[in-house]
């Protein structure tokens, strides 16, 4: 028997397929779970990001004399979109 058989039937015996198959549906909800709970917080403390991400936005303008603040703004408002589609995450009741 070539190592190829041997391996194939260990997997059969073990029956590992069946069992990557549960473990990736288990990984699959587990995901799913976290990123509905990481969606009901960017909702519920929408109002804290937009507060957190504007005072960042003035400490980077002020200690770069504004020199940056096009780009700022930018990053800003792709991480508000990105806050915005995690909170379209969140399970709705």
């Amino acid at each position: 028997m070539t190592i190829t058989e041997t391996v194939k039937k260990k997997i059969d015996e073990l029956e590992l397929d069946k069992r990557f198959t549960e473990i990736a549906g288990q990984t699959e909800r587990v995901f799913k779970t976290a990123v509905e709970k990481a969606g009901e917080l960017a909702h519920d403390r929408r109002a804290d990001i937009d507060g957190l991400l504007d005072k960042a936005e003035g400490v980077l303008n002020q200690r770069t004399e504004g020199k940056y603040a096009d780009k700022v703004t930018k990053v800003k408002g792709t991480v508000k979109t990105g806050v915005d589609k995690l909170a379209d995450k969140r399970p709705v009741a």
